[in-house]
C-alpha cells in the first residue's frame, strides 16, 4: 500500500512539472523567424495561400476530359428503312504555341505568388520582432519607473515632515505631490500599453490565454552605422520587388495568349459507324472555329489594362519605398543625435 501511495506521488509531480512545462512558452529573438512562419496562424494562412496559388496553376493547365458521343438514326419510307449508328469520342486541343504560353505564364504568376508569401512573411517576422523590442523596451521601463517612484515616495514623506517642521512652503511640497501623481499615472499607462502589446503578439502568434509567455532576450542599444543607398539597393532584391517583376511578365504573357486566342484550338473526333447492318467503318472529324464574329478584343483589352494596373503598382510602390526609407533615415539619425546629446546624463 505505501508503494502504491509513493508510485501515485511520483506520477502526480511528473504530471504536474510536465504540465508546468507546456503551459510556458519561451521565445528569443532569434527564434521569432521559425516561429512566426511555421507556427503562428498568419505564417500558416500566408503559406495556405501560396498552396492555393500553385494549386490554382495546375488547375489552369488541366487537360480537358474527351467527350463519349453516341448517335442513332433511322428513316424510313414506304419502302425501306435506313438504320444508322456512330460511336464516336471527341476532345478539344489548344493551339500548341498557345498552351506553352499559357503554360509559362502560369508559371509566371505562381513564382510571382512565391515572391509575396516570402514578402508577407518578412513582412509578418518585422512586425513581431518590433512588437518583441517594445514588450521588453516598456519592462525595462517599468521597472525604472517603478524605482524612479520609491524615490519620489522618499522625498514626499521627507517634504511632508519638512512642511510641517515648517522648513519648506507647501507649494514644494504640492509640487512634489504632483509630480509623485503624474509618474503614477504614466506607470499605469505604460503597464496598460505593455498589456495590450502581449495581447497582440499573443494573438498573432497563436499563444493561449492560459499559456505563460516568457521573452527570454534582453534588448540593449547599440549604435548603427545607416547607409542609405545600400538599404535601397537591398529593398530592390527584395521579395516584394520581385514579385511585380514575376506579376509583370505573367501579365504581358496573358496579353499575348488572348491574341493567339483568336484561333483557340481546334476539335478532333473518331469512332466507329454501322449503317443497316451491312456497311461498317470508321468516321474521323476535325473543327476549326472562324474568327467571324468574336476577334476576342475585349478580352485582350482586359488583360492590358490589369499589365497597366500592375506596372502603375510597381512604380507606386517604389516610389514609397524610397521615400518611406528616407523618412525612416531621417528620423534614426534624429534620435541617434538625441541619444548621443544626452548620454552621459541618463
Amino acid at each position: 500500500m505505501h508503494a502504491n501511495k509513493l508510485l501515485c506521488s511520483m506520477l502526480l509531480l511528473i504530471s504536474t512539472s510536465l504540465f508546468a512545462q507546456s503551459s510556458t512558452v519561451s521565445i528569443s529573438f532569434a527564434e521569432l523567424d521559425d516561429y512566426v512562419r511555421t507556427k503562428s496562424p498568419t505564417g500558416k494562412i500566408i503559406t495556405s495561400n501560396y498552396d492555393l496559388a500553385v494549386l490554382q496553376g495546375k488547375s489552369e493547365l488541366q487537360w480537358s476530359n474527351p467527350e463519349l458521343e453516341a448517335e442513332y438514326e433511322s428513316v424510313e419510307n414506304d419502302f425501306d428503312a435506313d438504320k444508322e449508328s456512330v460511336i464516336s469520342i471527341g476532345k478539344n486541343f489548344a493551339a500548341p504555341w498557345a498552351r506553352s504560353l499559357q503554360r509559362s505564364a502560369v508559371k509566371e504568376n505562381v513564382r510571382a505568388s512565391e515572391y509575396e508569401m516570402k514578402s508577407h512573411h518578412l513582412d509578418a517576422v518585422a512586425n513581431a520582432k518590433i512588437i518583441y523590442v517594445d514588450i521588453q523596451l516598456a519592462q525595462q521601463q517599468i521597472f525604472a519607473f517603478e524605482g524612479f517612484q520609491e524615490v519620489i515616495k522618499n522625498a514626499s514623506n521627507i517634504a511632508n515632515d519638512r512642511k510641517n517642521a515648517g522648513t519648506i512652503s507647501g507649494l514644494e511640497n504640492q509640487l512634489i505631490q504632483m509630480s509623485l501623481f503624474n509618474l503614477g499615472a504614466q506607470l499605469l499607462q505604460l503597464k496598460r500599453e505593455k498589456r495590450n502589446m502581449e495581447n497582440d503578439f499573443r494573438t498573432s502568434l497563436g499563444i493561449a490565454d492560459d499559456q505563460k509567455l516568457e521573452l527570454t532576450t534582453d534588448i540593449s542599444f547599440v549604435a548603427a552605422n545607416l547607409d542609405q543607398n545600400e538599404y535601397y539597393a537591398r529593398a530592390k532584391k527584395s521579395p516584394a520587388f520581385s514579385r511585380f517583376q514575376h506579376l509583370q511578365t505573367a501579365k504581358e504573357k496573358q496579353v499575348r495568349l488572348e491574341k493567339m486566342r483568336v484561333l483557340p484550338g481546334m476539335r478532333l473526333s473518331g469512332g466507329y459507324k454501322n449503317v443497316n447492318n451491312d456497311f461498317r467503318g470508321y468516321t474521323i472529324g476535325l473543327s476549326l472555329p472562324l474568327p467571324v464574329l468574336n476577334l476576342n478584343k475585349s478580352k485582350i483589352q482586359q488583360k492590358q489594362v490589369e499589365r497597366n494596373i500592375i506596372s502603375l503598382e510597381y512604380d507606386l510602390y517604389k516610389s514609397f519605398v524610397e521615400r518611406n526609407l528616407e523618412a525612416k533615415f531621417v528620423s534614426a539619425q534624429e534620435l541617434a543625435d538625441f541619444l548621443r546629446e544626452n548620454d552621459e546624463q541618463f
